[in-house]
């Protein structure tokens, strides 16, 4: 998930105009502060997206979590939400 979202912040421009080139190589975190390449309005709806993203990924895991527990005999959570 983390990968990914680093992919998209680094990629957006990129991917928003079709011009993906290999998955493998994102673009320099540098494209982030020229704001000709990256207007600011645009990063910020994807750092958002990815906030979002995160939340409901912690709201499921807890909600999970919680599941699990009142499931004493079923598997339960032994790993950090992180």
């Amino acid at each position: 998930m983390i990968t990914n979202c680093k992919f998209t912040i680094l990629n957006f421009r990129r991917i928003k105009l079709g011009v993906t080139g290999k998955k493998g190589q994102p673009t320099s975190d540098d494209v982030l502060w020229d704001h000709e390449l990256y207007p600011c309005e645009e990063l910020i709806e994807v750092l958002q997206s990815c906030i979002e993203l995160n939340q409901a990924y912690l709201k499921q895991y807890e909600f999970t979590k919680e599941r699990l527990m009142n499931m004493p005999k079923g598997k339960q959570f032994d790993f950090s939400p992180n």
